[in-house]
């Protein structure tokens, strides 16, 4: 049998390319995968595999494409390939794009863009497993009718061909029979009162009864839960009138659980005479699942739990529709949660999101309606509510984010609030969520710095009370390099700017995991590489920091060599700043002559001739001839 096709249409080469990727990981053994960059390609080449005999399982298309829409797209491919499971992959897609695609090419699901890796795998799956269990129900009842006009024909003729006749029936019997016994489905075969005849040994296994327990029991008293009694009467009567019935529903088993299942159900007919019924049932529990979350996770945050900005404006429109003048929004957004994702990395900032979705579900009605809209921002649909209490309510957010912070976490949690009611018959939900927004965009210029500068402050003082600066190593810092800028003749204001270097160079460092901060073994070059980012890091750090803004340039480049092979930037010679040359000198010299576990310290004149060693290479020349000539003065 040749693979089937999932063919993947999209006009942006990036996104095609990223489909290619994950899609021929998870699914070229088994398909033939084919990508295409606009909707003309793509009928191409399904005219083309069809002429060669192939079944084309999934095709997932853009809607925003040149030429052709992405739902003009897929109803053509219904038009030549009906059974075609059609997926519609956006991320500017209308409703009125989504409805026609669902109406007129009977779309089987629309993805977002971007789309969550493992859940777009997994839809991809279900729906390739999807059309070939639907292609083989198709096969089988195919074999069925045919076998069926066999017959029919055989009757016909039955003087004449008495013998052949007979052989034929042993033939149909024994497929029947394996066909019967064989099949991965259920399958119950009743008489004409519903009453059961036989099962497969599929139906045994799937509803936990043995034949003996089933025969001759009618079906609704067997595996038909007492709620969907009417459902099944009317199944059974519209097999009687001869139609095929398939529908998904939920049956029991024999201890009681329920388990999802497709039914097929026709009349089993030789001529004109009904001699029974065929009940074909498929476990779909997984797929239910499967369809179960992919429905949770199209409306809710993955990171919260909170509900999503699809959601919001849903819910939202809704509101406005009813017109409802008791209805308020509140707009809340995360002060610095760029600068925590750029210093501390992304997993703290999903740390500090999640608390901040903590904080409000905590502070907030059961009946309100909260949902994450954006990376940073929350927003909340409030009904039966006044300015008062939306006043109220944005002071006990506020209280909640005190409350959160008072339990000592490693950085503060600070949000910007703003809030907005709907006025009678006067205002939309969407102008009642802008000027909200423009509240709570208000309440953030007026904190100005403010908050960025407090999560910094904050972490600061949490590193020192676990001892993260080695202070005894900075004092000496401090008095030596007081000694040296006096003989060089420097500022008061560049001595100022030393002792804070002095204080602050390392503090990039919070960015950093502290198993590789502390490691005591020597740092492997992946782990030397994210060393070497605190300066960086420590730059962006001071430069949100008012008090701090005139050392972050000597912090990022305190690592420079005078030779131009430091880091993060590769300058050389007098390139680098004056202080970063200074300290670059004294640091080294203090950390050779300190007591360290890992090694003895060194005495002052073995510390020197380390630092002449490095003259014109690691250090200014210059001034390690001053630094040594006031060690000697010392």
């Amino acid at each position: 049998m040749k693979k089937p096709v999932i063919l993947c249409v999209d006009d942006e080469k990036i996104i095609l390319d990223s489909l290619e990727r994950q899609l021929t990981r998870e699914l070229e053994q088994d398909y033939i995968l084919e990508f295409a960059e606009s909707a003309i390609e793509g009928l191409e080449i399904i005219e083309e595999y069809i002429n060669q005999g192939h079944n084309i399982a999934v095709v997932i298309s853009d809607q925003v494409m040149p030429e052709m829409s992405g739902d003009e797209f897929l109803i053509k491919v219904h038009e030549c390939s009906p059974s075609v499971v059609k997926i519609m992959l956006t991320g500017q897609g209308s409703d009125d794009s989504i409805i026609n695609a669902i109406n007129h090419a009977n779309l089987y699901r629309y993805i977002g863009k971007p789309w969550e890796k493992a859940d777009f795998t997994l839809t991809i799956k279900e729906a390739a497993k999807s059309y070939m269990q639907e292609q083989k129900l198709k096969e089988q009842n195919k074999n069925l009718q045919e076998m069926y006009e066999k017959l029919k024909e055989m009757n016909t003729n039955l003087e004449n061909i008495v013998y052949e006749r007979t052989r034929e029936l042993h033939i149909q019997k024994a497929f029947f029979e394996q066909l019967f016994a064989n099949s991965p489905e259920g399958i119950a075969i009743l008489d004409n009162e519903f009453r059961i005849t036989n099962v497969n040994t599929a139906f045994q296994k799937l509803f936990l009864y043995s034949i003996d327990e089933v025969i001759n029991k009618p079906i609704h008293e067997i595996i038909v839960p007492a709620e969907y009694m009417d459902e099944e009467q009317y199944l059974l009567k519209s097999i009687l009138s001869k139609k095929i019935v398939e529908l998904e529903s939920i049956r029991k088993r024999k201890d009681s659980s329920l388990v999802d299942v497709s039914i097929i159900g026709y009349l089993i007919m030789a001529g004109s005479e009904q001699f029974g019924i065929c009940a074909i049932y498929n476990d779909i529990t997984k797929r239910k699942q499967s369809e179960n979350q992919l429905r949770y996770l199209s409306l809710h945050d993955t990171l919260t739990g909170l509900y999503n900005r699809a959601y919001f404006e849903q819910e939202m429109k809704r509101m406005g529709d009813m017109r409802n003048a008791s209805a308020g929004i509140i707009v809340c957004d995360i002060d610095g949660l760029k600068l925590i994702n750029d210093t501390l990395g992304h997993k703290a900032g999903d740390s500090l999101i999640q608390r901040a979705a903590k904080v409000l579900k905590e502070s907030l009605r059961p009946s309100d309606l909260i949902a994450r809209i954006g990376g940073d921002e929350f927003a909340i649909l409030l009904n039966n509510v006044d300015e008062v209490q939306l006043n109220s309510i944005s002071n006990r957010i506020r209280l909640g984010i005190e409350k959160n912070n008072s339990s000592d976490p490693e950085y503060i949690l600070s949000m910007s609030v703003g809030f907005a009611k709907k006025e009678e018959n006067s205002t939309s939900m969407e102008d009642v969520f802008k000027e909200a927004d423009a509240d709570m965009y208000n309440n953030k210029i007026a904190k100005g710095t403010n908050a960025r500068e407090a999560i910094i402050k904050s972490l600061i003082k949490n590193l020192r009370e676990k001892d993260f600066f080695d202070t005894g190593h900075n004092k000496r810092l401090k008095s030596l390099m007081s000694h040296l800028a006096q003989k060089i003749g420097l500022t008061e204001k560049t001595i100022e700017r030393l002792h804070r270097l002095t204080e602050f160079h390392d503090i990039g460092k919070v960015g950093i995991e502290k198993n590789i901060i502390f490691k005591p073994d020597k740092l492997t070059e992946e782990e030397l590489a994210q060393v070497q980012k605190h300066c960086e890091i420590g730059y962006r750090i001071a430069k949100s920091i008012t008090d701090m803004k005139d050392i972050a340039d000597l912090i990022a480049k305190h690592h420079e060599w005078w030779n131009g092979n430091g880091y993060p930037f590769k300058i050389k010679g007098k390139e680098i700043p004056l202080e970063c040359r200074i300290f670059a000198v004294v640091d080294a010299y203090v950390v050779m002559t300190d007591i360290r576990p890992y090694r003895n310290e060194m005495t002052q004149d073995e510390a020197i001739d380390e630092l002449r060693r490095f003259a014109g290479e690691q250090f200014d020349p210059e001034i390690v001839e001053h630094f040594i000539e006031m060690l000697k003065e010392l």
